[in-house]
């Protein structure tokens, strides 16, 4: 990215929302305690490139993991009890990053972060996550209405941290009862082709080391209820289906948009918020809102329209852009493609990624017919 780019990417301010659907959020993007808010994210921030290059030394590669997201920050000392090499603890409320030595070789090691912003930490070190643990969360992360640790857009950030297989540890019913519904049923489709419930398999438990009171994961009352294992097999085998709309490459993807963050020039993805927009744009500088209006010196560019979004990549001379399904089943994506590439652009290819065989069924009709 040349000088004058990063210059003008600095100039473009996401406008604050007034609409029904972002009701629930103020310009931060949360509803109460934003100085804590302000001083968290400042620290995330600040600390991210300290805390990299700890964990590079700290992590034990090629040794099992369990990383729990969202612990807590209470004695997680006591965590001694599972049968892993590395046990890392994601919360935002520890206080400064820590690696302790336990028995038996075993490394506690503590990220005073965001899930978002430990999901990008970890993946550039290289850590593969064997367990994946997440029972306390919901949504709330201390800040109101913030973003759910479980939800797609960030568990798909992390998939680079899962080889071939992952166990999911999570709760149906605890998401339930803090009115998740949709992260509660779609938080397991991340790309594997197998999703095997080992819940009340004793002998399956124990072969993975997860034969505990699983009670004793949480210090929490709330979060301490009915909790579910799944084991996630198989990575599905990405596709691409391409075709031209006036000179531009069309590129329909199954596959997670993260594994190609490097080669896009823009991400546009669907946000619950501006909480969760703002954690990932800290950590991905390519990732912007689609339903998001941004000002740049006296022009706003809405990204709904394409007629924005064509004069927003010639601006900044862009190449590549990908898209993400926008959970609108009214959204006319041909005549999007259409618009886009009707007039003289820099863009030479345009993706569409989605993990659901279901989204994009219009553009894939259009490939169909050609």
């Amino acid at each position: 990215m040349n000088t004058i780019i990063r210059r003008k990417l600095h100039k473009f301010i996401r406008l604050k929302d007034n609409s029904s659907t972002a009701k629930y959020f103020d310009r931060l993007g949360v509803n109460h305690d934003t100085n804590d808010y302000l001083s968290f994210t400042r620290k995330s921030i600040i600390q991210k490139r300290k805390i990299t290059e700890q964990l590079k030394k700290d992590y034990q590669f090629e040794q099992s993991t369990f990383v729990y997201a969202c612990s807590g920050h209470e004695d997680l000392e006591r965590l001694a009890f599972l049968s892993f090499d590395n046990i890392i603890c994601i919360d935002y409320l520890i206080d400064n990053y820590e690696c302790t030595e336990l028995s038996h070789g075993q490394r506690l090691i503590k990220i005073p972060t965001d899930l978002i912003t430990a999901i990008a930490i970890m993946t550039k070190v290289g850590v593969i996550a064997n367990v994946w643990c997440d029972n306390n969360s919901g949504q709330v992360l201390g800040f109101g209405s913030g973003y759910s640790t479980l939800a797609q857009s960030v568990l798909s950030s992390a998939t680079n941290l899962f080889g071939e297989e992952v166990i999911i540890i999570g709760s149906h019913a605890y998401q339930k009862k803090v009115l998740n519904y949709k992260t509660a049923k779609y938080y397991l489709k991340i790309g594997f082709e197998e999703i095997i419930d080992l819940t009340n398999n004793t002998d399956e438990l124990h072969k993975y080391n997860l034969n505990f009171d699983f009670n004793l994961l949480t210090l929490y009352p709330h979060s301490s209820g009915a909790v579910d294992v799944h084991i996630l097999r198989n990575k599905i085998v990405p596709t691409e289906k391409v075709f031209q709309l006036n000179g531009v490459n069309i590129h329909l993807v199954q596959d997670n948009i993260f594994n190609y963050q490097k080669q896009l020039d823009m991400m546009l993805m669907v946000f619950r918020g501006l909480y969760q927009y703002t954690h990932f744009k800290n950590n991905y500088k390519n990732v912007w809102d689609a339903r998001g209006k941004y000002q740049f010196e006296n022009e706003v560019f809405d990204f709904t329209n394409s007629t924005d979004i064509l004069h927003f990549v010639n601006e900044l001379g862009y190449t590549k852009i990908g898209f993400t399904p926008q959970n609108d089943k009214n959204k006319d994506w041909l005549r999007l493609c259409s618009q886009i590439c009707s007039k003289p652009t820099t863009l030479t290819d345009l993706y569409f990624f989605h993990l659901d065989k279901n989204d994009f069924q219009q553009l894939y009709s259009y490939y169909n017919e050609q």
